[in-house]
């Protein structure tokens, strides 16, 4: 399986409840003691599979979270992720984003690699949205008058991501 991305950012590949991460009923109690520990909620074991947001509706897929605000939100607009929005980043996402280190100071040391893989990256969604909207914007942005400004769309927007400053060589480290 490649990387498969949700609505939301979360890395579906990665995460542990996924119908295709999910061998046995051990696995699924790890899953709910490990959000327990790192977002203080349990789901029961039971319960713990997700065929993913981007399952058709009209497979009647099992998700997590069957009500999730930004899955509808994308779907009504018609967009792949919320990278792709208008209006990146939206309160609806905002409920959604997981800041790594922010979980790990609450979850408590010590907090070994292997949790952190299973139980926190997947759902390091920023980082994966945000290097997402790079790559649209980079796509869609069209330079103008040496790199000093862009079209986007009909605005004329000057850049100060440090990114975009780069590419036109317009970015030092003194920055």
């Amino acid at each position: 399986m490649g990387k498969s991305i949700a609505r939301c950012g979360y890395r579906c590949d990665l995460c542990p409840a996924y119908t295709d991460n999910i061998s046995n009923e051990e696995d699924r109690a790890k899953v709910s003691d490990g959000w327990f520990r790192c977002y203080g909620f349990r789901i029961p074991p039971e319960a713990i599979y997700c065929d993913g947001c981007l399952s058709e509706d009209f497979d009647n897929p099992h998700r997590i979270d069957p009500d999730c605000e930004v899955r509808q939100c994308a779907e009504k607009r018609g967009l792949p992720n919320c990278a792709h929005c208008d209006e990146y980043i939206c309160d609806k996402l905002t409920k959604k984003i997981v800041f790594p280190d922010k979980t790990v100071r609450q979850a408590g040391a010590p907090f070994p690699q292997e949790d952190y893989v299973r139980f926190i990256e997947p759902y390091s969604n920023r980082k994966v949205l945000d290097e997402i909207r790079e790559d649209v914007v980079r796509r869609e942005l069209t330079p103008m008058q040496g790199c000093s400004s862009w079209l986007y769309g009909e605005l004329s927007v000057i850049f100060v991501n440090r990114s975009l400053r780069a590419l036109c060589g317009l970015y030092s480290e003194s920055d």
